[in-house]
């Protein structure tokens, strides 16, 4: 039964982790697009807390953008920034707008992209900035994450385009790690082969892995070999909520209550603003005999991202799980004052 909870608080995670009706982009509303009927590819703006880090977010993604124009050739139509800041007015937003994953996965759906280049940025010691950028297409369960630190002296500018280039890859295998998806079910074999060819190009490749992993499971392989290439598609996309939770499902079926914790822990990290999830997921840990697990992976989260105010919400609800009341509110207080869109 647990097991049934998660899956279905995973799927709705989906939805919750930025409820973007609320924020001013309705779903489902579209942005006509005209011309080139290449597969469109949008490049958000990396997303920060901090409102100190707008303007380096900005001028990364600005960068980002323009280089991925070169390197998805004619394959894939880029989303312009004119075409982007467009639709930012059009649902009442200022132009070059900083949004969310979630939102800006959101608006790429409504401006007709079937992949999106999400980000997030934070300031680490010495100020410079660390940006984990994930490709990954608009309904796609998994994709792929690269995690970059800024050079010394190394300007926005530049660190965008390196980032770019170390997306590079995961953008040339698109094509392979779809069609593993495509063919799945009607040719499992072509499936296969396709899957394959992605991982070639990126080594843990998240989708193609997570590919096989579902054909394994269709093929009912052995519990091993299932594992396996959802370990590998943790490595190639750590923020798949989809993944993790079945990667969890494997481990609780083998009475793995090691590897399930740490499954669940990053369950957290990647959602922590899912409320259903983590109380079953809180449930677990006290049950368990690991009640201050959440608690712990708030705290981890804040040595690195001390302005992330979703890490706030979820340590105030650890907190008050573990009847911590004066931490509740303190983390709560944190929270509004670091974002007060939240209060």
């Amino acid at each position: 039964m647990f097991l049934l909870r998660l899956a279905t608080c995973a799927l709705i995670g989906a939805v919750m982790v930025a409820p973007a009706g609320a924020q001013g982009i309705p779903k489902g509303a579209r942005v006509t697009n005209a011309g080139n009927a290449a597969p469109r590819i949008m490049v958000a703006n990396p997303f920060v807390y901090a409102a100190a880090d707008s303007v380096p977010s900005v001028q990364t993604g600005t960068s980002m953008r323009e280089e991925m124009k070169g390197t998805v050739g004619r394959d894939f139509q880029r989303i312009e920034q004119a075409q982007m800041n467009d639709a930012l007015k059009q649902y009442g937003y200022p132009v070059d707008a900083i949004l969310s994953p979630a939102l800006a996965t959101t608006l790429a759906k409504n401006i007709q992209a079937r992949f999106v280049v999400n980000s997030t940025m934070a300031k680490a010691d010495g100020g410079r900035y660390t940006v984990t950028a994930r490709l990954i297409g608009v309904s796609d369960d998994a994709g792929n994450v690269v995690m970059l630190a800024q050079n010394a002296g190394e300007t926005p500018d530049a660190f965008g385009k390196r980032l770019v280039d170390a997306l590079e890859p995961a953008v040339k295998s698109i094509t392979d790690s779809k069609g593993c998806i495509d063919q799945r079910t009607a040719k499992s074999d072509k499936a296969v082969e396709a899957a394959n060819k992605a991982i070639k190009m990126v080594p843990n490749h998240g989708l193609a892995e997570y590919c096989l992993a579902l054909i394994s499971g269709d093929k009912k392989a052995p519990r091993d070999e299932v594992v396996k290439h959802l370990q590998a598609s943790t490595k190639g996309d750590p923020l798949s909520l989809p993944v993790w939770t079945a990667l969890a499902t494997q481990y609780q079926q083998a009475n793995d209550t090691a590897n399930t914790l740490l499954a669940f822990k990053q369950m957290l990290r990647v959602a922590p603003t899912n409320q259903k999830l983590r109380e079953e997921l809180f449930k677990y840990f006290l049950q368990s005999g690991h009640p201050e697990t959440a608690l712990e992976v708030a705290d981890e989260g804040l040595k690195i991202d001390p302005y992330n105010a979703d890490l706030y919400d979820l340590k105030s609800n650890a907190c008050l799980f573990l009847s911590n009341f004066k931490c509740a509110v303190d983390a709560l207080e944190t929270m509004y004052a670091t974002d007060s869109t939240k209060a």
